[in-house]
């Protein structure tokens, strides 16, 4: 998913938020030169030209052409295509990539101090991490699988937020043989009122825990598009909020969109996560299973769907 949003040039490098007339410094946070795009981050920066070197494949990044990152990407696939080792090489190297990023994060966020040993120093650590953790006897899952719901009170229907807050419900569909995968979301006011609700159809989805991540995700840009800044947000998956909560390590997959979903956050005045039963959770699963199955990506106001009115009336009256 990284990847792919680097080929996609979405990534929130500087100039890529100067272009959707975001107010931010032009300049690279971390060797100061204008211009902070993908390629320069990753292949043009000093900082990154130190760090490329020093790992195991002592690459020098100035010979990795391209004027956008999907041509620099296309160029390194070349230069690797006649090597044996080409899925151990590009493993490395998209680990650096993220190692990069998550530096480069440190550094505008935390006001952290980069070396670039450090930066190779996590590389090696992760990636021996992921290959002994792939090397070990792996639990095929058609699933995302959910923990008995010990956790939480005994409810059995949604429950109204806070006075002056929102309560936003996101769930994920995936079907493990076809890879593909429907987010949902429904926003809902004090009074059970129904003010946004909507989703996707995502065509491919590696795992169940990315959907249920990006309809976390989706959720958070339409609450701050709205005004909604007091959120409760509920999900069925006790996986997934663990992580938000910092409770449990990310899973390498979604890395990248829980970096997302922490950044969002910063931008309201509250938000509250919260795992809840799959009951509680109703409305978020027909949403979700009717753009898996629909498709496309659509967000409804106060009005929605017949059916989706009917699913919430039942809430009101249980809650």
């Amino acid at each position: 998913m990284f990847i792919w949003r680097c080929c996609r040039n979405v990534l929130a490098v500087r100039e890529n938020l100067r272009r959707r007339r975001v107010d931010v410094e032009a300049d690279c946070p971390l060797c100061g030169d204008n211009g902070e795009t993908e390629v320069h981050l990753f292949f043009r920066c000093e900082i990154a030209r130190l760090f490329w070197f020093a790992t195991p494949l002592q690459l020098d990044v100035l010979g990795v052409d391209g004027e956008d990152f999907l041509s620099c990407w296309e160029c390194l696939l070349q230069k690797f295509a006649q090597v044996d080792q080409i899925d151990e090489i590009l493993q490395i190297v998209a680990f650096g990539l993220w190692r990069i990023w998550k530096g480069r994060n440190a550094v505008v966020f935390e006001r952290q101090t980069l070396d670039p040993i450090d930066l190779v120093r996590c590389l090696r650590m992760q990636t021996n991490e992921y290959r002994g953790a792939h090397s070990a006897t792996m639990v095929l899952r058609s699933e995302l699988v959910r923990p008995p719901d010990v956790t939480c009170p005994p409810r059995r229907t949604w429950q109204k937020p806070l006075p002056g807050s929102v309560k936003a419900n996101c769930d994920g569909a995936w079907v493990a043989q076809t890879k593909r995968g429907g987010v949902g979301w429904v926003i809902r006011s004090e009074w059970g009122e129904l003010l946004r609700a909507g989703g996707r159809r995502i065509a491919w989805c590696g795992t169940a825990l990315v959907a249920e991540a990006e309809a976390i995700r989706d959720m958070l840009g339409i609450c701050l598009h709205n005004g909604f800044l007091s959120v409760e947000v509920e999900s069925d998956s006790q996986e997934i909020i663990r992580m938000i909560r910092g409770d449990s390590l990310s899973a390498t997959e979604i890395e990248g969109i829980l970096f997302d979903i922490q950044v969002l956050v910063r931008r309201f005045q509250w938000v509250e996560f919260r795992h809840i039963p799959r009951l509680c959770n109703n409305a978020a699963h027909e949403v979700a299973a009717y753009f898996f199955r629909a498709g496309g990506s659509e967000v409804w106001d106060q009005s929605g769907p017949a059916w989706l009115h009917s699913v919430l009336a039942l809430d009101v009256i249980d809650a």
